[in-house]
Parts: C-alpha cells; sequence; structure tokens
C-alpha cells in the first residue's frame, strides 16, 4: 500500500551542493504582501515575541556534544527526554539514557540484572515514551524469524523502571515501532505494524496485563487497522470530554473510545471502534498525525501514487471527533509539486510546518496551503520539524543532514553528520524530529547519533503540538502539555 511506496529513497529533483556556510543552496518563496484570512482551522495561541538576543559571529550553530553509540543505527526512532533532563535514544537492540554533555548514565540491556524479567533482543527497538514514575515505555520488532521459531523473541512491548531496570515484557502480535501512547490513568496504548491495537495496565514488578485489544482475540496476521507503520496513537483526555484514541491508517482514519461494563461482581473496561472514516478516493496518509488545541486530527496525504515514488497532488486533511473533514474531503492542498508530506508539525501564527520525501522544508498557512518560506537542498524524508520559538525551523533528513530554516526560507546553517560528527561513517542516518530544551539547547537523534545544538537559544514554540509524540516524552496525548 500507500506507506510502502512513501519511505521509497526518492531522486531528488534540482540538487543543489550542500554547505554548513549560511545562505547556501537556498530557494525561498517570499511571504505575500498580505496574509490570507484564517479559515476554518485554528491550531495555535499565535506569535510568541521573545526578547532580542546577542547571537555571536560565526557559524548560526555551534555543536555543544556528539554521542555515538557503538551499535548498529536502526530505523527512525524520536528522542524522549524526562523531567530530570534525561535523553532516551534506542539504536537497534539498546536503549541509551544520556545525561549532561552525552554522558551514558545507563544502557539496557547492558547494565540490567542478570535475572531481569525482560530479557535482551537481537532485535530493533522503536521509539521510548515515558510514562508515570519515569518508567520507559518502547515497543520491538521481534528478532528476524519470530513468525517461523518459537525460540525466538516475538514482538513485545517493554517497560523499564526509572533507572532502566527491567520490568516488564508483553508479547505482541507485530512489530510495535512507534511510541505507546500513554494514558492518565497510568495505562498505555501500542498499536502493531499488522493492526492489532493493545491497552495494557502497568501493574507492578514483573506483572502487566491487557485491559482489551482490538481485535478482541487478537493472533498474528489478524488486525482491526491498516496502520501506517512507525506512526503513533493519538489519544485525547482533556477534561470535559470522552477519552478517545485517533488510529490513522493508510486509507482510512479510525477513532476509539473505552468504558466499563459488568462482569460477575465486577467491572470490565471495553474497547471498540466508534466510527472509521475512509480517506477520499486516491487518496493515502503519508504523514504522523497532529492533534490541535480543539482535539481536530490533522496529516498529510498524497493524491495518485506515481510510479517515480512520488504523488500527484499533496494534501493536508483535518477531521473532527465525529468523524466530519473540517477542511471538506479534499483538505488545504499546498503547491509544493510532486512528493509526498513525511512530517507535519504545528507551527507560530496559524501555520504548519512540514517536511516532504523530496521537495525540502516549508512553512504553510494552516487555513489555506500558502507557502510562506521553503528550501530544499540534497536531502530527503523530513519527519516532523521543529520550531523554536524565534521561528527558526529545525530538521533532520536522509542521508545525513541537519537543517536551521529561517522565516523566510533562508538555509541558516546544515550540519553534515557524516563529515562533522567524529565515528560517524554509514552512508545513511535515519532522521527523527527535533526536541528543544527549555534552554533552546536542540537535540538531534539521527540514526545511532545524538548532537546537541547551541544555536539563538530561544525555546519550543509555545503551540499545542510542537513535534512528533507533541511533548518531550512522546505521550501522544493532547491532555498533557510540553513537558509534563
Amino acid at each position: 500500500m500507500g506507506i510502502g511506496r512513501s519511505v521509497v529513497v526518492f531522486i531528488v529533483l534540482a540538487m543543489l551542493a550542500v554547505s554548513s556556510a549560511c545562505g547556501n543552496g537556498t530557494n525561498p518563496l517570499p511571504a505575500p504582501d498580505v496574509a490570507p484570512e484564517d479559515g476554518e482551522i485554528h491550531i495555535g495561541p499565535g506569535e510568541v515575541d521573545v526578547p532580542p538576543r546577542d547571537i555571536p559571529s560565526g557559524p548560526f550553530c555551534t555543536v555543544s556534544w556528539s554521542w555515538k553509540s557503538t551499535g548498529g543505527s536502526g530505523a527512525t526512532s524520536h528522542l524522549a527526554r524526562d523531567k530530570y533532563g534525561l535523553l532516551y535514544a534506542s539504536s537497534y537492540a539498546k536503549l541509551y539514557a544520556l545525561g549532561d554533555a552525552g554522558k551514558e548514565e545507563w544502557v539496557w540491556p547492558d547494565d540490567d540484572a542478570l535475572e531481569s524479567p525482560v530479557a535482551p533482543v537481537d532485535a530493533q527497538l522503536g521509539t521510548p515514551s515515558i510514562g508515570q514514575e519515569g518508567r520507559i515505555f518502547m515497543g520491538t520488532a521481534g528478532e528476524a524469524g519470530w513468525q517461523d521459531n518459537p525460540d525466538l523473541s516475538p514482538p513485545q512491548v517493554i517497560c523499564l523502571n526509572k533507572g532502566g531496570s527491567g520490568r516488564w515484557a508483553f508479547d505482541a502480535t507485530g512489530p510495535v515501532l512507534a511510541a505507546p501512547t500513554i494514558l492518565l490513568d497510568g495505562d498505555i496504548m501500542a498499536l502493531t505494524e499488522d493492526g492489532t491495537l493493545y491497552k495494557l495496565h502497568d501493574f507492578q514488578q514483573d506483572k502487566v496485563f491487557r485491559r482489551w485489544s482490538l481485535p478482541k482475540e487478537p493472533a498474528p496476521g489478524a488486525h482491526a487497522f491498516d496502520p501506517l507503520p512507525g506512526v503513533q496513537v493519538l489519544a485525547d483526555e482533556r477534561e470535559g470530554v470522552e477519552p478517545v484514541a485517533w488510529v490513522l491508517g493508510v486509507d482510512s482514519v479510525s477513532l476509539v473510545h473505552w468504558w466499563t461494563e459488568p462482569f460477575g461482581e465486577t467491572v470490565v473496561e471495553v474497547g471498540g471502534i466508534a466510527w472509521t472514516v475512509p480517506l477520499p478516493a486516491d487518496m493515502e496518509a503519508t504523514s504522523n498525525p497532529v492533534l490541535d488545541a480543539d482535539g481536530v486530527f490533522h496529516f498529510g496525504a498524497g493524491v495518485h501514487w506515481q510510479a517515480d515514488g512520488t504523488y500527484e497532488d499533496i494534501t493536508i486533511l483535518s477531521l473532527d471527533r465525529d468523524g466530519t473533514w473540517v477542511t471538506g474531503a479534499e483538505g488545504v492542498q499546498p503547491a509544493l509539486g510532486s512528493t509526498a508530506i513525511t512530517g507535519l508539525t504545528e507551527g507560530l501564527g496559524d501555520t504548519w510546518i512540514v517536511g516532504t520525501s523530496n521537495n525540502g522544508v516549508a512553512i504553510l498557512f494552516a487555513a489555506t496551503g500558502e507557502v510562506l518560506a521553503r528550501h530544499f537542498e540534497n536531502f530527503w524524508d523530513v519527519p516532523a520539524p521543529v520550531q523554536t520559538a524565534d521561528k527558526h525551523v529545525f530538521s533532520s533528513s536522509l542521508p545525513h543532514w541537519i537543517h536551521v530554516m529561517g522565516v523566510d526560507g533562508e538555509v541558516l546553517w546544515t550540519l553534515d553528520l557524516e563529515d562533522s560528527v567524529a565515528g560517524v561513517t554509514e552512508v545513511e542516518l535515519a532522521p527523527s524530529s527535533p526536541l528543544v530544551g527549555a534552554d533552546g539547547t536542540v537535540y538531534v537523534h539521527a540514526g545511532n547519533t545524538v548532537v546537541a545544538l547551541i544555536c539563538t537559544g530561544a525555546p519550543p514554540a509555545a503551540v499545542t503540538w510542537p513535534r512528533h509524540g507533541g511533548n518531550d516524552r512522546n505521550t501522544g496525548n493532547l491532555a498533557h502539555n510540553l513537558t509534563d
């Protein structure tokens, strides 16, 4: 289906040479003289005034520190950060907790106990998320050949205690590489790539139980959904609304809810699909989803897949909780050419920040899709970019690049990880959504490498959904703010 197409290595058109100097290879589109009037979408509280800062002369950014794991680079995995300031980066079969200056505070499974309830696996780990009491949740892809060999570890959802010791492991029907979603009651939701959704209760050390799953009696090959690989379930548990979760599929969107029913002398929780809305004809979802402050669900999609791996047209679709297309079935269609939207993030001033498969990074008016700024160089498959409060946009991309774009599309700084970071030799480093600390330090995870950048010192943009996962902990829950 379409997601397989969207991860194809695209041939980049209009390639330009990249250097780390300012302003090379830009293709800015000037902002219009008059901004279009706000339409039916309102995605943020507006712009934030940032006091002027003294920016030193020389490069726009400097690398404060860099870190490289000893393991393989693996697939895309987004950073998580807990309230104590530890960064969590998964790199193939290991999870690293990084402290000040990239110091390895602990490594799982290396620093776990010999009799841990969570056994090491020779398998790709997914994006971590941080739950209550600092516990870390993440999934695995399962060891190669697990379907045919019962001696190999199947895909799992695992939980680690705050210090990196194993807490429990739960066998799943298929790979779990998207970050588990953290719910307000401490439960988590985990979606497998073969379409099973679990709601799991973290009971105690070495104890986890399944509250419910969709399908009800899951088995390998059985599925309730056709999810995009690596795309997180998003929860809306704001006060005053029914708790729901959104599942984005290749060609449909589903809303899931849950309730309690009597069972003998007790009650049990039950989950079900409230509704499923198919995408319009010839459309396929291509990006991570975003929830805005009103609980509207947004994502990028492509129209009419083409043999070169792009789409004839692209759009941003928006669904309300009742299954209504907020912007109509055609959505908002930015003029970015034949491409795919691979990353979507909320920006300041009612804008979207989008990354594409082969046509760079752009800032768009949310209501109309009008392109306000854009740049592209020789990079592709950009996950959700991140904007800071002073309107700079940070992104990472294949094959091994970090980019900083100004509000007018000017390329302010680029970093070639292969040439600039000691020990990085891989031709391609899987990119991820950057994470910006309150002090303005920008952290980027690419493959088996993490770099910390010092730029203007501006904090993250004050918007509802500033990065992939919604916040530093990757909880995927609209009820959580950036850092809580």
